[in-house]
């Protein structure tokens, strides 16, 4: 079946190129001719041998995954009514981010024992979320839900921005 110029297709033809390959040939082409240009003596290593195609493309894509173990080292006990949104364990301390709406808190947490060391309350009607060590000294606590970040102290809980 003839294809009428100008008619809309989404599938290239064998004189048309997708938009990709052009910006790429493009964008390679400068480091194409840098490299020419450098020359040099310097030995080149021989390129990787070619990897061979699966017999079906498919197959691979769909492989079963690898199989993991597991082995349950410890307990600890932890507050069962803590909706932890984020987990951090630094230098045998463990800091917990828990959110739910209207009642988020950053806590510091005895691994041995569960107790609280300390807490931080989130203002409403913040959902607390994710929780990361940022240095040594700052903990990065955030709010998806809310387009919020906050950072505290790790030492003080004291924040230090938004």
């Amino acid at each position: 079946m003839a294809r009428e110029r100008g008619a809309a297709s989404s599938a290239p033809t064998k004189q048309e190129k997708p938009p990709l390959r052009r910006r790429g040939a493009a964008c390679c082409a400068p480091l194409l001719a840098y490299l020419l240009a450098c020359g040099g003596s310097a030995p080149v290593a021989p390129p990787p041998p070619p990897v061979a195609a699966p017999a079906d493309p498919a197959a691979a894509l769909y492989a079963p995954p690898e199989e993991l173990t597991w082995r349950l080292l410890s307990i600890y006990p932890h507050d069962t009514g803590a909706f932890t949104q984020g987990l951090l364990y630094a230098d045998g301390k463990l800091y917990e981010s828990t959110g739910l709406e209207g009642r988020s808190t950053l806590l510091e947490v005895e691994l041995l024992t569960g107790r609280v060391l300390r807490r931080r309350e989130l203002p409403r009607p913040i959902f607390a979320e994710g929780l990361a060590l940022v240095g040594a000294d700052r903990l990065v606590q955030l709010s998806w839900q809310n387009g919020k970040v906050f950072f505290w102290d790790r030492k003080t809980f004291e924040p230090r921005g938004e």
